[in-house]
């Protein structure tokens, strides 16, 4: 991940592991724009018209959600949604 020092100057900082990624509590809700994101009810709403969305779509949105300013890459999403299918 990439931050700004007070010169100006892009430095690299370092990502938090693995295991720190994602929501800690799996009745965690998310509020962007007009989306309300439960996943404890597993649902994503818009306006509070419940949008039908598939297990993966939702789990990956759950990430990105769950992770908000910063880059999840591709790897990290795979390793996580594999193991939120086979725990849930």
């Amino acid at each position: 991940m990439l931050a700004m020092d007070n010169r100006g100057m892009i430095q690299g900082t370092q990502s938090p592991p693995m295991e720190t990624l994602g929501s800690a509590q799996p009745d965690a809700v998310f509020h962007f724009g007009p989306f309300e994101l439960s996943e404890g009810e597993g649902e994503l709403r818009k306006n509070g018209v419940r949008v039908k969305l598939q297990e993966q779509p939702f789990l990956v949105l759950v990430e990105f959600a769950a992770n908000a300013g910063r880059i999840v890459t591709r790897e990290e999403l795979q390793q996580k949604i594999v193991a939120r299918r086979y725990i849930c």
